[in-house]
């Protein structure tokens, strides 16, 4: 099987940066960067991964509930 598509998303404001942070930590241990794209935005998606791959999509949002 191989390595999932990970897509990080954000932009270069503050915490928004926090997807993109986590392709930055994954490049750092080794992650095949040809698995990874830093997007702007969820539509961009579209143009960057394959038909039928598994995808990892790291984001962060203000919420209400708990870490988790």
């Amino acid at each position: 099987m191989t390595a999932p598509f990970v897509a990080g998303l954000g932009s270069h404001h503050g915490d928004d940066r926090a997807g993109w942070m986590v392709l930055d930590r994954l490049r750092q241990l080794g992650y095949p960067n040809d698995r990874m794209a830093q997007l702007r935005h969820p539509i961009d998606l579209l143009d960057v991964m394959e038909v039928d791959q598994p995808v990892v999509i790291c984001d962060a949002c203000v919420g209400t509930g708990s870490i988790g």
